[in-house]
């Protein structure tokens, strides 16, 4: 039996912690060998992954996915969508799934369209989708009429989520005292016997979290002697301070941890770690694009790919095989509660881009893998919409719409749409206050869209 192709499936984490009854228990049910539950009853099988922030869902979920009797099950592909807590681009996630398993170029105007596609697509086929990160039931929705031989994996904190999916649910618990020991030896680059008894100490102030502890073991790299000084850090951490930033916070431990290990870094790391805030959560960043924002600091090269070096090694970002980062999502919480003024550092970053485009037109920014698709975001979050209406304005020489082009040249006309309904959406809220102005801007994107779908139906 053919192993089915991995599509956008991460790779691993360093130092890697096989939890293998974990691991057995899950297979168990997505491969209906013991769990009675899951039968063939005429519509797509559904298991939730369910634990809290930081205790490893989605390192368990990769594990699962780069599982070779899993991949054996599922001969037609095993595709990884993350979602997340913000609000996700369905269309565009959708279009990676169709794009995974065609391997064409695929786009979609409107969510029942990728439904109907993926459905059509997924009658036959025998494939796996893993929706990591899930928060809201309506994300799931976009992905729920794929083929009866199909299985969908989701792992998310919200339990109630999987009853309402009646899904098979695997509960992740924490990591028991030994595993803790053992990545904690990982990350430390030290033997787990010559394990000082304060390291299980700092284990247990870790919650026995698995990236709390990965964030802790990094600083012991190669020091036998600093797990004192790390549990001394990781008890003096002050809750109170840290309660008052981030109320009724469920993951008090991890923040310990988080804290401690921030303050361990320089000035200039930490605070370039700090500047990670202006992303949206769960969409990796190309070094590029923290060049460019850095680029005020005036960083040499060589700095740059020390910081990140040094944020990979503690952990306090994750970076993929194409280099680029990633915070988890309690991290960014934390960072972004660290900035004073976090709709300054919207518009110093869109400053920033603005100097590289010609004549002032955003339609020439230079693709980076990232500004394209997240630019009226920033904008809308620099509290300038303005600019998004006047982005959509934008025309080239020849007289076209400049932003449309820029997105079609670029395979990425997906792009364009969600543009324009996020500024149909900007117009709509200003009726109350500039109703001859929202009614002008929201004719206008009526006559896009229109457009967009009579060329749609043409082709």
């Amino acid at each position: 039996m053919p192993l089915g192709k991995l599509s956008n499936v991460p790779e691993l984490p360093p130092h890697f912690l096989p939890r293998v009854e974990e691991l057995q228990g899950l297979k168990n049910i997505v491969l209906c060998e013991t769990n009675q539950r899951v039968v063939d009853t005429g519509r797509t099988r559904r298991v939730g992954v369910h634990g809290m922030g930081g205790i490893g869902k989605t390192v368990l979920a990769i594990a699962l996915a780069r599982d070779e009797d899993v991949q054996r099950a599922f001969p037609d592909g095993i595709v990884w969508v993350r979602l997340g807590k913000e609000e996700p681009n369905l269309l565009v996630r959708q279009a990676q799934v169709a794009r995974a398993l065609t391997g064409e170029q695929i786009e979609f105007k409107e969510r029942d369209d990728g439904r109907a596609f993926l459905s059509e697509l997924l009658t036959d086929k025998t494939c796996l989708l893993i929706l990591d990160d899930v928060w809201k039931l309506e994300h799931t929705e976009a992905f729920s009429a794929l083929g009866q031989r199909c299985q969908v994996v989701i792992t998310t904190r919200d339990t109630g989520l999987i009853n309402n999916l009646d899904a098979v649910e695997h509960r992740l618990d924490v990591l028991s005292k030994q595993q803790a020991r053992q990545l904690l030896a990982q990350w430390s680059r030290q033997a787990v016997e010559k394990l000082p008894d304060e390291a299980l100490e700092v284990a247990r102030e870790c919650g026995y979290l698995p990236l709390a502890l990965a964030m802790v073991g990094a600083m012991a790299q190669g020091d036998s002697a600093a797990w004192g000084a790390l549990l001394e850090a990781l008890r003096n951490a002050s809750l109170e301070e840290i309660e008052t930033e981030l109320p009724d916070y469920p993951y008090p431990n991890l923040l310990r941890a988080i804290k401690v290990s921030v303050d361990a870094l320089k000035p200039e790391e930490r605070q370039c770690y700090f500047d990670f805030a202006v992303f949206p959560e769960d969409t990796p960043i190309p070094v590029e694009v923290l060049q460019t924002l850095w680029k005020p600091k005036k960083l040499s090269s060589l700095k740059i790919k020390t910081i990140i070096k040094t944020l990979v090694e503690r952990s306090l970002a994750q970076q993929d095989e194409s280099g680029r980062l990633t915070l988890h999502d309690l991290q960014l919480d934390y960072v972004r509660k660290q900035c004073h003024d976090l709709t300054k550092l919207h518009s110093q970053l869109l400053e920033v881009y603005k100097r590289t485009t010609k004549e002032d037109l955003w339609h020439t920014l230079a693709d980076d893998g990232y500004i394209h698709a997240r630019l009226t975001w920033h904008m809308e979050k620099a509290d300038e919409r303005d600019q998004i209406h006047n982005l959509l304005r934008e025309e080239t020489k020849s007289g076209r719409n400049g932003w449309h082009e820029a997105c079609e040249s670029q395979g990425k006309t997906a792009n364009f749409v969600t543009d324009v309904t996020h500024a149909w959406r900007l117009a709509s809220n200003i009726f109350e206050d500039h109703p001859s102005q929202a009614i002008a801007l929201q004719c206008r994107y009526v006559l896009i869209v229109t457009t967009l779908n009579s060329l749609t139906a043409n082709l």
